[in-house]
């Protein structure tokens, strides 16, 4: 049989093939390494790009403002993410979007519970009075 390769073209081949196979692993923890970075810079940048004037959102707009909060999403600057890989800008973009608006709807839920809780205050205190009105 008549060969088509010569053999150290085949040898050659068959050793790039071996490297290959060998550092595609090593390949894929340095991606896993970072997205999981690009997630924990995206989450400590959201922590403090929300403000914590949704707690006044919630506490003013009740459940609307809730739902405002919970419902809008941002994207990051864009001067944090030059020069990154694309899949640290992917990875950091939807880790970022996902934190804002855990962050926001966290914050305005508690405006809205504060609100409430201020608002059951109000109707004790009227309904005593009321009684104490009626006693007079």
């Amino acid at each position: 049989m008549k060969r088509f390769l010569p053999k150290p073209l085949i040898s050659g081949i068959s050793l790039l093939m071996c490297l290959m196979m060998f550092a595609l692993p090593f390949q894929g923890t340095l991606f896993a390494q970072d997205v999981a970075t690009a997630c924990n810079d995206a989450k400590s940048q959201a922590v403090t790009d929300t403000p914590g004037s949704w707690f006044f959102a919630g506490c003013l707009g009740g459940v609307i403002g809730y739902l405002i909060a919970a419902n809008m999403e941002s994207n990051p600057s864009a001067s944090q993410l030059l020069g990154k890989s694309p899949e640290y800008v992917a990875a950091y973009t939807d880790c970022y979007r996902a934190e804002t608006k855990r962050l926001r709807a966290k914050k305005a839920l508690n405006g809205c519970l504060v609100a409430a809780a201020a608002y059951v205050v109000y109707i004790v205190v009227a309904i005593a009075a009321l009684d104490n009105a009626d006693e007079l």
